[in-house]
């Protein structure tokens, strides 16, 4: 489900920023890639913070 999702806001993403991204000049293009990055930056902390409790997680079970 992780991927399913990390596939389509990259493709949301990508498409956003070819749309917005050259029109730097206007505000709506500015906040646009502004919230665009932040929820990128969101995305790419929380799947750290996922994978290394993935990797805690197996190391646990593995005890078992």
């Amino acid at each position: 489900m992780i991927d399913a999702y990390n596939n389509n806001i990259t493709i949301f993403l990508t498409i956003i920023t070819l749309i917005f991204g050259p029109d730097l000049t206007s505000e709506l293009g500015m906040l646009s890639l502004t919230y665009l990055l932040n929820i990128a930056l969101i995305e790419i902390g929380l799947n750290s913070k996922l994978e290394k409790i993935s990797q805690k997680l197996k190391k646990y079970l593995r005890t078992f």
